[in-house]
């Protein structure tokens, strides 16, 4: 499991069930970048891609894999953030947050 596709089953679980232009754009990632991402997660069988109703977009959601398996990893992600915050110290885990919030989608 990389980050990225931490992220991206993250992103899925917290919007789902989520069109996949939507999910790209929150994540400022091209189309086809997320395409390949989610056609790897859709093989470990963490993903469901399905036809969206209208259009011809894909809408993305979790299996009960994926869930199981992002419970599995939260705790290793936590641990790995606070490491992090006491590894920078309260100023540059502060400076941190001060440059990325602002790239984050409201």
């Amino acid at each position: 499991m990389t980050v990225a596709q931490l992220n991206l089953l993250t992103s899925i679980a917290n919007a789902e069930p989520v069109r996949s232009g939507r999910l790209a754009d929150g994540l400022s990632m091209e189309i086809s970048t997320l395409s390949r991402n989610v056609s790897l997660l859709e093989r470990r069988g963490w993903v469901e891609v399905l036809h969206a109703e209208r259009g011809n977009g894909r809408v993305l959601r979790l299996t009960a894999a994926g869930a199981s398996k992002l419970e599995q990893l939260m705790p290793a992600w936590e641990s790995a953030q606070q490491e992090a915050c006491e590894l920078l110290g309260p100023g540059g885990a502060r400076a941190i947050h001060e440059l990325a919030d602002p790239l984050l989608p409201n």
